[in-house]
């Protein structure tokens, strides 16, 4: 089980908030000088953020970082107070009021920059954001004019899609992951239960009651949801009868025919994974958390793997043997991204100046800054490397990483690659100048393959998928990426000959494909239920193509 965090009363009644970590130890989390704390939520980095009270009275929002310090930080001018949410970018979402405990108005916080939303559907001062996932999706509740409560899903451009659970008395949402799962609880004649809400970010109108899931602790008198991760693991926490005294709970769910007959959403065809040839699982000594990004024709694979301190490195893997992959210079992380026929890396690091693009070429490293006017606040990613080196990535200022713009970089210039009328273009690797793939975020607020070839976007997606990202393309013209489905659910696939061939790697919660080489052979990632992330590489998946045969992954 990953970190837990949550709050507990002491015997003189005193809220504090904790961090349960992944080896079951806990850590009191109260900011100095608090008489009360609410620890809210907790991003990858291990940034925790919530409210404490003030020996005053009044309520502030806090941030701990990982090594243990706080920060308090206030909606200029409120009152009080609160952060609920911290995705991975470092932006929070919370909620202030002016002098009125009643009330609620919700802000962002982008690192410091402050913006205030109320959903249109709500009275005035009653809406709570309590969740923001990485692509900066928010969840929470607001009530009418009448009293009603009603959650609610805010897209990146602000525009809201409001929900009820199927004749629920109320819905409060409060967590969104990644995938777009939403949980939360509900009421039907007093008693309260937990519920899951899949799809939520590809919302174009209520949802429909198939896309719910309805949950209880067992024999339970009250049951309510209040986090989900990336695996789907729920935690929350209930009540027996006759007890006032509250419990937590955390849920593991449990996938069959028979335990999900009553969440089956049916407008995804339905198409099995494909079985593949020779595949490899592997793990950088010493980590949970490791990653297959690209791999050569040779057989070199490179990636990603995160240490016991927290800090990512890229790594090479030649004939069984890893070779860590840092940027002298790099302060706290190290990306790779992509490898070229040559053995020429691509990728990212971050430094006291910055975020940067990089080349790793015969053992020399050449950093990629996007020209800005404001190069303080200007982010310059690296994703994908022809073999004739050119390099395609993103430039964002501050942390909008979603309207991003991409940028092809050959002979020394920088020229946009911008998808036409998309938010955000992600361009994620170049065979040449003309044939670009990549990714964007579209009007629409949901994430599209697309392939640019002499000149003419196309966009590509997934059939019936909710989130397409395209990663990689070989010289043959096979795609490889990830989606998902309509049930929130992450698959890898490769498109070839305008084939879509799913990649489901066995006994694991979600896959994902990165990189391809010219035979069609994919690398990538996979998350097994105990919360850890393997590389693997998977022989032939496109062998149709290339005159192969298939046999079987394992069983």
């Amino acid at each position: 089980m990953g970190r837990l965090l949550a709050r507990f009363q002491d015997g003189a009644g005193v809220v504090h908030g904790y961090l349960r970590q992944a080896d079951g130890s806990f850590v009191t989390v109260d900011p100095p000088g608090s008489i009360l704390t609410i620890a809210f939520d907790i991003n990858d980095a291990g940034t925790i953020v919530g409210l404490y009270q003030a020996p005053g009275g009044a309520f502030h929002g806090f941030s701990r970082s990982p090594a243990g310090s706080y920060t308090t930080a206030d909606f200029p001018g409120a009152v009080d107070s609160e952060f609920t949410s911290i995705n991975s970018q470092g932006i929070s979402v919370g909620d202030y009021d002016l002098g009125n405990l009643t009330t609620s108005i919700s802000f962002v916080d982008a690192r410091g920059k402050f913006t205030s939303f109320e959903d249109p559907a709500a009275a005035s001062m009653q809406t709570a954001a309590l969740s923001i996932n990485t692509v900066n999706f928010i969840a929470g509740f607001f009530d009418d004019a009448a009293g009603g409560e009603h959650g609610f899903i805010r897209s990146p451009n602000a525009q809201f899609q409001n929900f009820d659970f199927p004749a629920g008395d109320f819905t409060d949402a409060y967590k969104l992951n990644d995938l777009g799962q939403v949980v939360g609880q509900y009421a039907t004649n007093f008693p309260n239960h937990g519920f899951i809400l899949s799809g939520a970010m590809a919302l174009a109108g209520p949802p429909s009651s198939c896309q719910f899931l309805s949950f209880d602790y067992p024999d339970s008198q009250n049951s309510g949801a209040r986090g989900i991760n990336n695996l789907g693991q729920v935690a929350g926490f209930y009540r027996v009868r006759g007890n006032p005294a509250r419990h937590g709970f955390l849920a593991t769910r449990v996938t069959s025919e028979e335990g999900d007959q009553n969440n089956q959403c049916l407008t995804t065809s339905h198409f099995p994974g494909k079985p593949g040839v020779g595949f490899a699982s592997f793990d950088f000594p010493g980590s949970n958390d490791t990653e297959g990004t690209a791999i050569t024709p040779s057989g070199e694979i490179v990636g990603r793997y995160v240490s016991a301190d927290g800090r990512q490195h890229g790594f090479i893997l030649r004939g069984g043997q890893f070779t860590p992959v840092d940027v002298p210079s790099a302060t706290f992380s190290t990306d790779v991204t992509w490898v070229n026929s040559r053995g020429d890396i691509v990728g990212t690091f971050g430094d006291t100046r910055g975020t940067h693009a990089y080349v790793l070429s015969r053992g020399v490293y050449t950093t990629i800054d996007f020209p800005s006017s404001d190069p303080a606040n200007t982010a310059t990613l690296g994703f994908g490397i022809s073999n004739a080196g050119d390099v395609v990535g993103v430039e964002f200022v501050g942390s909008d990483f979603l309207h991003g713009h991409g940028h092809l970089f050959s002979h020394g210039s920088f020229t946009l690659v911008d998808f036409p009328g998309a938010a955000g273009t992600f361009p994620t690797m170049v065979l040449d100048g003309s044939r670009i793939v990549g990714t964007y975020f579209g009007s629409d607020s949901v994430f599209h393959g697309f392939l640019l070839s002499g000149g003419n976007f196309q966009t590509i997606d997934v059939p019936d998928s909710t989130f397409t990202w395209i990663t990689g393309m070989n010289p043959e013209g096979d795609l490889v990426g990830f989606y998902n489905d309509q049930n929130g659910n992450q698959h890898g696939f490769v498109l070839s000959d305008g084939k879509f061939i799913p990649i489901d790697v066995p006994r694991a919660i979600s896959s994902e494909g990165n990189g391809i080489d010219p035979e069609g052979n994919v690398v990538g990632r996979y998350v097994t239920a105990d919360g850890k992330t393997h590389g693997y590489s998977l022989k032939c998946v496109a062998c149709p193509r290339h005159d192969a045969t298939p046999s079987s992954l394992m069983q």
